[in-house]
């Protein structure tokens, strides 16, 4: 019920002179504060965030009420990649130090900060907590509500506290042909990339990706990535074939 009651406030809001005032001169205002940020970034707010220690690459999308804690650690996430409302995200550790107490936790003393990154083609679903030792790889889902404490293998499916590999997002030959289509020659995983990662972290695991797409939904992605100067570098398959 909240759900739709935050789309209907939105869509009212949206139809607003200060919402569009909002949109039209506070938004960019607060994207320029990002330390990097792709052209094609969408940002939802509200946010709990320190956009300076903040990289975002072209088309990526942050959900409302994303919140970073952190100090100076950082965070990259790259094109392609969502987070999901309500995830948390947390580069840095405090470490137990004689003589400090949690209350001066705000200090930062002997805290250690890092940087979390999401790779390429990473979805993050809502409400889910990355902390300071996690690495999101390309092409991996986090499932709703997850805690992610180590790497996520690329294509990987996690879910649970911890995080725990579930399914994998496609077979080989599905990743193959969706590396062909998104990213350039030099930038693809290779067969035996993918061949040695299946063998040693996906033994068991089943893929759950699909290779269909009809082709009103082709014209509309199609469509979609002209209007954001989106280059695709091969062509989608249509013919309905689940793998």
């Amino acid at each position: 019920m909240n759900s739709f009651i935050d789309k209907i406030i939105r869509s009212f809001l949206s139809k607003t002179p200060l919402y569009r005032l909002i949109d039209q001169y506070w938004m960019p205002y607060f994207k320029n504060q990002f330390k990097e940020i792709g052209p094609n970034t969408q940002i939802i707010t509200p946010l709990t965030v320190q956009p300076r220690n903040m990289s975002l690459g072209d088309c990526v999308r942050i959900q409302n009420h994303v919140n970073m804690i952190s100090s100076k650690g950082q965070i990259s996430i790259k094109k392609y990649s969502s987070i999901g409302s309500g995830t948390i995200i947390i580069p840095g550790a405090h470490t137990p130090t004689v003589g400090l107490p949690q209350f001066f936790s705000y200090l930062h003393i002997n805290d250690e900060e890092r940087i979390i990154t999401v790779e390429e083609d990473c979805w993050i679903g809502a409400s889910c907590i990355l902390l300071s030792k996690s690495h999101i790889s390309r092409g991996s889902i986090v499932a709703a509500g997850s805690v992610v404490t180590k790497d996520v293998p690329p294509y990987a499916i996690v879910a649970g506290n911890p995080a725990k590999i579930i399914a994998t997002r496609f077979s080989i030959n599905q990743i193959l042909e969706h590396e062909r289509i998104l990213y350039p020659e030099d930038e693809r995983m290779s067969k035996l990339e993918l061949e040695d990662l299946f063998e040693s972290r996906y033994k068991g695991y089943k893929s759950i990706g699909i290779s269909n797409m009809n082709k009103a939904d082709c014209e509309r992605l199609t469509a979609e990535a002209e209007r954001m100067n989106i280059k695709f570098y091969d062509t989608i398959n249509h013919e309905s074939s689940k793998v």
